[in-house]
């Protein structure tokens, strides 16, 4: 068995010190776990450098290209796992992203706004960045957006006129969808089950009964009571049953997404990344992966994702 200094390696791959030598080790660990093959501290099995090379620079890229502090250890795993996956087997990753309707917004506030915000033209930017990033590399890709139209806010509050507001949403959106030649669908579209499971309106269950985590619930609870009373007057009893609300219907779209794809990679488009670990289980260790683009506060409707450095 030939071996090849890790240190050489960290070095080739422009990842030799601080938080980015910190990441590559913890990849080059997974790859030997999912390889099955034994760890040696300072070296690299001569049969894993390949896909290994190729893996690093897209972590090293994505690290980069990401807000940090809101993928874990078992996130991370995840990520590297289908990484491994794709590059050993010459797979192809399925980028996607869920849009949320353009909410109105301000205290007191029920409906829809009259035309798609930056955070939707956002979502489409990142999302066809990431397939030309990932082209840069060889790595097989493919991108499709949807729309949540399933456990709409304020469901039991919205009139006609709202409904059809939201219609008109989407069909901006798809039109959106289209300039970035990115196929578009809602949710219940895509997957009629999750109109049955979940619905319009979503669903209040009891929490023990909803399959994430508890660190991934917490997290969830903590942003939301923060968020809704803050920007639309709600109580915290309100904004706790939207919490429970969101992580029933994430789980289940998460469900879907996993049984009709090998590898999916989600993009995120809202700025609520606490609430990512809903789609993850109990353990937090499913797919889909995740990807936490960059926020600024300027809420821009450009990419926050970089083009990748490639060499």
């Amino acid at each position: 068995m030939i071996m090849i200094n890790k240190t050489k390696f960290l070095r080739e791959v422009g990842c030799s010190s601080g938080r980015l030598a910190k990441e590559i080790n913890e990849l080059i660990f997974n790859w030997h776990c999912l390889s099955g093959i034994d760890i040696d501290s300072n070296e690299i099995d001569d049969s894993l450098v390949e896909n290994l090379y190729k893996a690093s620079i897209y972590w090293k890229n994505l690290v980069l290209s990401e807000s940090d502090g809101f993928r874990d250890s078992m996130g991370r795993r995840t990520f590297h796992y289908l990484l491994k996956r794709v590059l050993d087997n010459d797979e192809t990753i399925t980028y996607f992203g869920i849009l949320c309707p353009s909410y109105k917004k301000g205290i007191g506030s029920i409906g829809f706004a009259s035309e798609p915000g930056n955070t939707t033209y956002r979502a489409f930017c990142n999302l066809e960045r990431m397939i030309e990033n990932t082209k840069l590399l060889k790595m097989k890709c493919e991108a499709k957006m949807f729309f949540a139209d399933i456990s709409v806010e304020n469901f039991d509050k919205l009139s006609k006129e709202d409904w059809d507001d939201l219609d008109k949403i989407i069909w901006l959106d798809s039109i959106i969808a289209k300039s970035h030649n990115i196929p578009f669908f809602t949710l219940s579209q895509y997957f009629p089950e999750l109109d049955r499971i979940v619905g319009k309106q979503g669903k209040i269950v009891d929490v023990k009964n909803i399959n994430v985590s508890e660190k991934a619930l917490q997290r969830s609870f903590w942003r939301d009571r923060q968020f809704y009373p803050n920007h639309f007057g709600w109580t915290l009893e309100e904004s706790e049953m939207r919490t429970i609300i969101h992580a029933h219907s994430y789980f289940y779209q998460g469900e879907c997404i996993r049984k009709e794809f090998k590898n999916p990679v989600m993009v995120y488009s809202a700025y609520d990344y606490e609430k990512a670990g809903l789609y993850s289980g109990k353990k937090g260790d499913l797919l889909p992966a995740v990807i936490f683009p960059l926020k600024y506060d300027s809420n821009p409707s450009t990419a926050t994702i970089p083009f990748w450095k490639i060499k």
